[in-house]
């Protein structure tokens, strides 16, 4: 009888080399308290028992020179009956690095004529395994329940500890990205100014698709991101990147750069932001919600030092468009200064224009539109093109700019509103009409002399002081123009 034949062999493997990964690798000078090998001859081939010590054990299934069936557990723990049908893994494992074991299926590759995906990988039914640390190229995650199984053309990895839960899809195609896809990923932060990715070299970094449908940071709630990260000569690219966080959503086919030389690392963002709730935005980013808007669209172009991991607001340096959005400005609760752009008191503009302004104060000023173009340079902020807000109740047109790391600011503002009665400027521009006008008259003349009314009825003011207290005072009637920035 074919299955009573077999050989069987004890050792200490003193001398032998296993070169495998850890946790299976062994040097030649070391020992193993019991290393057992058994081979069973069948009719249809044969069945290979073996271990080593209490770290692995292993009854395979071989046929035509390719184990078929079988099963390789790691650890002391109990694994259950085996089964031959297809190869199971199981148990569990102190490290396990997938670069090292990529690197060794390639190098079987090359050494064999059997094909590790065509004809080992079609017998593999799962890998189920805890692992106290598995490294990922550059993430090392600890404690992780893993569940391996296989598709058609590919590995799915089935992941989960304290950091992340999801999967990662690994295609046998040569050169193929990562293709993660997780419910959640959570990092926490090292504190200080230490930029978290100081030693991470992104060009040494594996091409990936990354989806994650939540990103924490320190327990905070980062929303949904997704991108795909290829390498370039000087560093990395962050290709289709999709935000949507914070009341914030960065448009599908933005893009990021990581660049690094010379062990500086340096980064860009470039493309188009959309806030649909700007009150929302702005108090999760810890400002007065003063503002009220929808559909604010923006799109930058800004760099910064560090990783992308170190973007910060008083460290950029670039352009952001505003293109376009609507809502209304309110008294801020903190003193009535509007944070986001630290120059409108309405309270105090009445005063300065002895109006009846009750209506922007108690109910806001509403606008229609916004456009302008903001220069930013590591905290200091320059009104590029200037800022333009029309309203029903009138126009504000903002030049000059702020500092954000000394919170100061330097800006021009023209208020333009509606010609009627009640403002002090009337009685000029009626002198200048030949006599008061009303109704259609009125109505006309704003018409004919669009420019020359809208002149006669702003008034410009200067913007000093700081973000919290905003000092303004008023300049002169008769203009509606406020500085240009300098261009380079």
């Amino acid at each position: 009888v074919m299955d009573k034949i077999y050989i069987e062999a004890f050792s200490d493997l003193s001398g032998v080399i296993v070169d495998l990964p850890e946790p299976l690798s062994k040097p030649a000078r070391e020992t193993v308290h019991e290393f057992r090998y058994r081979q069973i001859l069948k009719e249809s081939g044969y069945r290979i028992d073996l271990s080593m010590d209490d770290n692995l054990y292993a009854s395979l299934k071989i046929k035509d020179g390719i184990a078929t069936g079988g099963r390789v557990h790691f650890g002391a723990a109990a694994y259950g009956a085996v089964t031959y049908d297809a190869i199971r893994m199981s148990g569990e494992l102190p490290f396990l690095d997938y670069s090292a074991w990529e690197a060794v299926t390639e190098e079987f590759g090359l050494i064999s004529d059997v094909s590790f995906e065509d004809e080992i990988a079609a017998h593999v039914a799962s890998a189920e395994l805890d692992i106290e640390e598995l490294r990922l190229y550059y993430l090392s995650l600890d404690d992780v329940e893993m569940l391996v199984t296989r598709g058609n053309d590919h590995w799915i990895a089935r992941l989960q500890n304290e950091m992340l839960d999801g999967e990662v899809r690994i295609l046998d195609e040569e050169d193929a990205p990562l293709n993660v896809n997780l419910n959640w990923l959570s990092f926490e932060s090292e504190g200080g100014e230490l930029d978290p990715f100081h030693d991470v070299n992104p060009i040494e970094v594996a091409a990936v698709d990354l989806s994650t449908e939540q990103l924490l940071l320190d327990g905070e709630d980062f929303g949904r991101w997704s991108f795909k990260y290829r390498t370039t000569e000087q560093g990395g690219r962050f290709e289709d990147l999709a935000v949507s966080a914070l009341g914030m959503q960065i448009a599908a086919g933005s893009l990021g750069e990581w660049r690094y030389k010379n062990g500086q690392h340096d980064s860009r963002f470039a493309g188009d932001i959309m806030i649909d709730d700007l009150a929302e935005a702005q108090r999760n980013f810890g400002f007065a919600s003063s503002i009220e808007g929808e559909g604010l669209k923006l799109t930058a172009d800004v760099s910064w030092g560090g990783s992308p991991a170190m973007v910060d607001i008083e460290k950029i340096s670039g352009e952001v468009g505003i293109l376009e959005g609507s809502g209304r400005f309110v008294q801020a609760e903190s003193g009535g200064a509007l944070k986001l752009l630290g120059i409108f008191d309405f309270a105090s503009l009445a005063r300065r224009f002895r109006l009846d302004f009750s209506d922007v104060i108690d109910d806001g000023f509403e606008f229609t539109d916004i456009q302008g173009v903001i220069s930013f340079d590591e905290g200091e902020v320059v009104v590029h093109e200037p800022i333009v807000i029309h309203g029903s109740s009138g126009k504000f047109t903002v030049g000059g700019g702020m500092n954000l790391v000394s919170n100061t600011l330097d800006n021009d503002m023209v208020v333009t509103l509606p010609v009627g009665r009640t403002l002090p400027w009337y009685a000029a521009y009626s002198a200048i009409a030949t006599g008061p006008l009303a109704g259609a008259g009125v109505m006309l003349a704003q018409k004919v002399f669009e420019n020359q009314i809208d002149q006669m009825s702003s008034a410009k003011y200067k913007i000093s002081g700081s973000i919290e207290e905003p000092d303004i005072q008023f300049v002169t009637i008769f203009n509606d123009t406020v500085r240009e920035a300098i261009s380079e």
